[in-house]
């Protein structure tokens, strides 16, 4: 009988082996959360997993969407700045060895001295294929800034939307994880207590 009265006192002491401890909290989260599925391991965290359900297998559909898109974002921008090398090669090209345009240029100049911050190219405006070759490209500047943020917003909704994924995707194989360890756990109480 002591023996018996021993082991009776020992179970009712708290553990003191933190292996023992994390045991005894593992079963009780189990336990509680056995009860609440009713012992349905499949009816385990059904909720999360709907909600979580579009966030996981449908993110990345979109995802690939945004890829895409922003692959076709760089091509645009990569054959926009080959536009633009060529205009400005071509805008390089105004001979200014030639009497007509160098006094052009030189009028420009002497009124341009006056006024701080102004362009230089504005020296050659009065000159029709240079005033063409410069509209081309301040559009082409406008388009190359516009796909320029377009893209950084195309990154920026790509890594959220990757994040989200994962994200749902970790909760999903946590509570299927959790699934398993209810099957096993439901296992080992029917062999304690029969139905």
């Amino acid at each position: 009988m002591p023996l018996t009265s021993n082991r009776f006192t020992n179970m009712t002491k708290p553990p003191t082996d933190p292996r023992l401890q994390r045991c005894l909290t593992r079963l009780e989260h189990l336990f509680a959360s056995w009860e609440e599925c009713n012992g349905k391991p499949d009816n385990h965290g059904k909720d999360d997993t709907e909600a979580l359900f579009e966030d996981a297998y449908i993110l990345p559909t979109k995802i690939f969407s945004l890829e895409r898109k922003e692959q076709d974002i760089k091509n645009k921008l990569a054959k926009l700045e080959e536009v633009l090398e060529s205009i400005t090669a071509r805008m390089n090209e105004v001979d200014l060895d030639d009497p007509q345009c160098y006094d052009l240029h030189q009028a420009r100049e002497i009124k341009l001295e006056d006024k701080s911050g102004k362009s230089e190219d504005v020296f050659l405006l009065d000159d029709p294929q240079y005033y063409a070759l410069y509209h081309e490209r301040e559009g082409a500047v406008e388009e190359q800034q516009r796909l320029t943020e377009e893209h950084s917003s195309v990154l920026a909704e790509m890594a959220k939307s990757k994040e989200t994924s994962d994200q749902a995707m970790e909760i999903n194989m946590e509570i299927l994880e959790e699934r398993h360890e209810l099957e096993w756990f439901g296992r080992i109480l029917d062999h304690i207590e029969p139905s």
